[in-house]
């Protein structure tokens, strides 16, 4: 589609497969609805969010000035959680933790037979 302000799509297609061939593993495309620029940096480069820009050569000059990261070693998995620990009382732990405990433990808990007025066993 174009409009009469517009370049035709076969000129975008040109740009961004050139774009494309300058700076391997980035995403690259221009938004026809936004009619900018964008690029997304290869997962070994991420900034976390993307690169935009008004033409091509300005979307060259904020990629050219993205810093590269040294190919140092890789980044550490972060630290697994450690495994819950059984409740000082014997039970399992909450895996509910928001919920109330059905049975909560009590020192004042007494037995049925115990009961005024009820036999004892």
């Amino acid at each position: 589609m174009q409009t009469e302000n517009s370049v035709p799509m076969d000129d975008h297609a040109a740009e961004v497969e050139a774009l494309s061939r300058r700076y391997p593993g980035w995403s690259i495309w221009f938004g026809l609805s936004t009619r900018r620029w964008w690029a997304l940096p290869p997962r070994s480069q991420d900034i976390g969010d993307f690169i935009e820009a008004e033409t091509p050569q300005r979307l060259i000059a904020r990629i050219e000035a993205h810093p590269v990261p040294s190919p140092a070693a890789p980044r550490p998995a972060p630290p697994r959680p450690a495994p819950p620990q059984p409740a000082p009382h014997g039970r399992e732990p909450a895996r509910f933790s928001h919920l109330p405990d059905p049975n909560p433990p009590t020192a004042h808990h007494a037995g049925a037979a115990a009961w005024p007025g009820r036999p004892g066993r």
